[in-house]
């Protein structure tokens, strides 16, 4: 996630609503948060970011969730929709 500005990101994970893990991003100097996961059980997943309190889409995602909510990825084939 590209926030120079921002003070805190997290990655918001998981399989239903009620299962969501807030994950804290680093930040790297040119302005990159980034948060690696560990190894995760194959499963449709959603997940969003929360930028400085400002819930934010994937803007590098090709896909969007239908109604322009949070995305998912399957972490089975590793593939992202």
């Amino acid at each position: 996630m590209f926030a120079p500005d921002a003070r805190r990101v997290s990655i918001v994970t998981g399989a239903t609503p009620d299962s969501f893990v807030s994950h804290d991003m680093t930040k790297a100097a040119d302005g990159v948060w980034t948060w690696k996961s560990e190894p995760m059980k194959p499963n449709l997943y959603e997940y969003y970011f929360d930028v400085d309190g400002f819930r934010s889409v994937d803007t590098g995602s090709r896909y969007q969730k239908p109604q322009r909510r949070e995305h998912q990825f399957d972490s089975g084939a590793g593939q992202y929709s």
